[in-house]
């Protein structure tokens, strides 16, 4: 965060803004990679159940997201922990069973849903 504030003039809590954004930004990209190097097509999107989550993060939440098609939430495309401020988390999907998507593929999830 220092290095952050340090580039510029930027105060403390956009610091901090840029910094959770782009370690979650981070995470998700490195599940993302582990994830397709084992198979997974996607993942249910879990949003943080908390006063703070967004509208659109809350619709998404439980939903079944394919890696090659992020969507497109509040004007910007992203997978859930990758947009501004986002603390949602993506839970892969490995074996075909019980939640579709769009294309009428099945997935399944180690969770109830």
């Amino acid at each position: 965060m220092a290095a952050i504030r340090a580039s510029g003039h930027v105060s403390a809590s956009r610091a901090r803004l840029i910094a959770r954004t782009e370690i979650a930004r981070a995470t998700t990209e490195m599940t993302r990679q582990r994830a397709e190097a084992i198979g997974s097509e996607g993942y249910i999107w879990h949003s943080s159940h908390d006063g703070r989550v967004r509208e659109s993060h809350l619709d998404m939440d439980g939903s079944f997201v394919r890696w090659d098609s992020p969507p497109t939430l509040d004007g910007l495309t992203g997978h859930c922990g990758q947009l501004p401020n986002c603390r949602c988390w993506p839970e892969p999907l490995l074996e075909k069973a019980r939640v579709k998507d769009n294309s009428g593929a099945v997935f399944t999830s180690s969770k109830k849903h």
